[in-house]
């Protein structure tokens, strides 16, 4: 009776620690990824495999579409059960895992350290494995279902052959087989199985027998699992004609071990401490440092007493974190990124045998104790590390009520959404899953109304996250007359205090959308849009914002600049009345004193629809001549010259003998990627040379395109710009 009540109550703590750790998980919705893990029926899109499958597995694809199934599309609303139920899915495939890990443990140390003492390891190596601060990654990531579900049948495939080969019962080695063969369907992690395997067998399967017997053993199991967890590869290759690298093992056969090695030095200290120092701080840290040096503790007593045997486990301890590390060794992992944790997970499988060995080294009734403090203090800091998913998720779901809105609006217009939300306590809302809530299946419950208006399918490729200076600079290019030229044209989706509206109009973000329509320019004329004198306010006009970039103003002699104030517009769009106001930045030519407007620099003069009015508002005296222009004043016919890793370019001209005192800088901007990087200019004699300019342009590639933008800045902002391509 005794007994059993103690089991009962062993039980019913370890339950409660798992609730307090993963409970937070539970109160959260999805995330971007999550959406694209779910919709594309795979975990290409996913935190758990940080888009690197080149094909999917089908195990993980089947348990994604059943989950899919169970819990329904469109349910998935970020706020129901849905996410719940999948992430209980995940907590149970964890758990399953934690369960076989401690049965593999137990068989493992079974010849060396005899029943007591391998129980006592494995039971220790269950708990403190399910209670993993990092476990959290993998079970709130819906992504990461194919490594959880492979991790669970690996390490059940590993102590069902212990098993078979300790006691002889070759049903459970034949079991130990199709386990593997699941694994491999399910992720490539399984490609750990055969070296594992083979150690143990060497070291763990009958350790008496001559040297030659085990060897010859051990390497007929390496290639009977070696084939078993390859039988997906195969397949692969049979159908598609063409062999490639699993990419969990990719980084280290692509020249970059160096890199890999760095970036294991990083993993192993956030196995070490695992905790989110975002959200919980140097208390999180100090809990976890605590809690390994708690763990490791009696290990350095018990070593004084049997330093081999010791020095031995540690020897092997250490290699299998190292080993385990080699998978996923292309992706970086840091206490900044601990939404990437959950391609650690079979380190942290590895570390929490290691801590349970260390914790439990101690014979007596204190043996359990210590490893009860450290699976208290590992559920504390993971209740901590599963915290952000609350709010990241509540993110995510504002931005796809936003994007639902834009789409059901415009629902065949590519979609350009400005500065999307980025990393969040850890976290990524959003990430490279932005497309996928635009998804059909999310926006709208009536089939007829998934297909946009134009016959064609949904695609990711037709919804694009890009910053504010990207996409101004972006603009002037010929690749942006072309996107807004299709049918349907942009929808461009962008937050509410970009174009200076203050307030949060009971949201997160509350993003508007705009959607822009075929512009009719004409790049090679010269002459300017428009002109006008004296008045501070222009005449009736009809003037498009995407055409016009530009405004110069001269001023009578003896005004100060400084009085003129803003420039300010109304527009044709009664949602958009006075939208913004640009200041002006005055300069001395040979023309005399003037003040130049960067209108292209200004998101709310670039969506603003057609101006009908421009007005300095707040200008207490007249000014001589107003000209809108489609550009900037040019620097003249300028083109860079590599040196090395940088650009060089020849003097500037400044239009009209402008003032100097201003600063060049230049902008490149990927026209594929959508991304922009700014250099300032290193004066040297003859020129201007800007470093690392051409160390981007060889990193893009020869073949994409790159425009470059040359300013020159007062201040912040530009009086004269030049701009080419390369």
């Amino acid at each position: 009776m005794r007994i059993r009540l103690k089991v009962v109550l062993v039980a019913l703590l370890a339950t409660l620690l798992i609730v307090f750790a993963f409970s937070p998980l539970f109160a959260a919705g999805f995330l971007a990824s999550d959406y694209a893990a779910l919709l594309d029926g795979s975990t290409e899109h996913g935190v758990g495999t940080h888009g690197a499958l080149r094909f999917a597995k089908p195990l993980s694809t089947w348990s994604l579409e059943l989950s899919r199934v169970l819990w329904g599309v469109p349910a998935f609303d970020g706020h129901g059960w849905a996410a719940a139920f999948v992430r209980g899915e995940n907590l149970v495939l964890h758990l399953t895992a934690a369960l076989g890990l401690g049965w593999f443990t137990r068989r493992l140390l079974l010849p060396w350290a005899g029943s007591e003492q391998s129980q006592a390891v494995a039971r220790a190596s269950t708990l403190l494995f399910a209670l993993h601060p990092l476990a959290v990654t993998a079970v709130a990531d819906v992504g990461a279902r194919g490594d959880l579900l492979g991790l669970a049948l690996s390490t059940l495939a590993c102590a069902a052959f212990l098993r078979g080969r300790q006691d002889r019962r070759y049903s459970s080695a034949v079991c130990a087989v199709l386990l593997a063969i699941l694994a491999g369907l399910a992720s490539d992690l399984a490609l750990g199985i055969p070296p594992l395997l083979f150690t143990c067998e060497f070291v763990s399967s009958h350790r008496y027998r001559p040297f030659r017997v085990r060897a010859r053993t051990a390497l007929t199991t390496f290639v009977i699992f070696g084939a078993a967890v390859s039988v997906d590869l195969v397949f692969h290759v049979v159908r598609s004609g063409t062999g490639e690298l699993p990419p969990v093992l990719g980084a280290l056969f692509v020249g970059e071990p160096v890199r890999a090695l760095q970036w294991g030095i990083e993993k192993l200290g956030l196995l070490v401490l695992p905790s989110n120092p975002v959200v919980q701080g140097v208390f999180g840290v100090a809990i976890a440092g605590t809690v390994f040096l708690l763990a490791m503790q009696p290990a350095l007593i018990a070593a004084r007493s049997a330093p081999r045997l010791w020095g031995w486990l540690l020897a092997g301890w250490v290699v299998a974190l190292c080993v385990s590390g080699l998978l996923h060794a292309d992706v970086r992992v840091t206490s900044g990124q601990i939404w990437l944790a959950s391609a650690l997970l079979p380190s942290v499988a590895v570390m929490c045998v290691g801590m349970a060995l260390g914790s439990t080294a101690l014979s007596g009734p204190r043996r359990p104790y210590i490893a009860w403090a450290v699976a208290v203090g590992y559920s504390i800091v993971a209740h901590g590390n599963a915290r952000p998913w609350v709010s990241a998720a509540q993110i995510t779901a504002e931005l796809r009520r936003d994007l639902r809105g834009a789409t059901d609006v415009h629902r065949s217009s590519r979609m350009f959404v400005l500065d999307p939300p980025g990393a969040f306590e850890g976290l990524e809302p959003v990430g490279g899953a932005l497309a996928f809530l635009t998804h059909p299946d999310l926006t709208s419950t009536d089939d007829a109304a998934r297909a946009p208006e134009d016959g064609t399918e949904w695609s990711a490729e037709r919804v694009r996250g890009l910053s504010l200076d990207a996409f101004l600079a972006f603009v002037p290019e010929p690749e942006f007359a072309e996107r807004i030229a299709e049918p349907g044209g942009l929808c461009v989706v962008y937050p509410r205090d970009a174009i200076g509206v203050a307030g949060q109009a009971g949201g997160l973000m509350r993003r508007p959308f705009r959607l822009l329509a075929r512009a009719q320019r004409d790049a090679s004329a010269d002459a300017p849009l428009y002109e006008w004198t004296t008045s501070l306010t222009s005449p009736a006009i009809d003037l498009d914002v995407l055409e016009a970039s530009a405004l110069r103003v001269t001023l009578p002699d003896g005004v100060d600049p400084s009085a003129l104030g803003e420039l300010s517009w109304r527009t044709k769009l009664d949602a958009v009345p006075n939208r913004g106001a640009v200041p002006g930045v005055s300069t001395n030519g040979s023309g005399g004193a003037a003040l130049v407007f960067d209108l292209g620099a200004s998101l709310a003069w670039r969506l603003g629809g057609r101006v009908r009015l421009l007005v300095f508002a707040d200008a207490a005296q007249a000014i001589g001549r107003a000209t809108v222009l489609r550009a900037l004043p040019s620097l003249g016919d300028l083109a860079p010259r590599t040196r090395g890793d940088d650009w060089v370019f020849a003097e500037p001209v400044l239009p009209g003998g402008e003032a100097s005192g201003g600063r060049y800088f230049l902008t490149l901007l990927d026209v594929d990627a959508l991304q922009v990087e700014t250099f300032p200019a290193a004066q040297e004699d003859g020129g201007l040379r800007f470093a690392g300019a051409n160390a981007v342009r060889e990193r893009v590639g020869e073949n994409a395109p790159i425009a470059w933008i040359l300013d020159y800045r007062i201040g912040h902002r530009a009086v004269a710009r030049t701009r080419g391509r390369r």
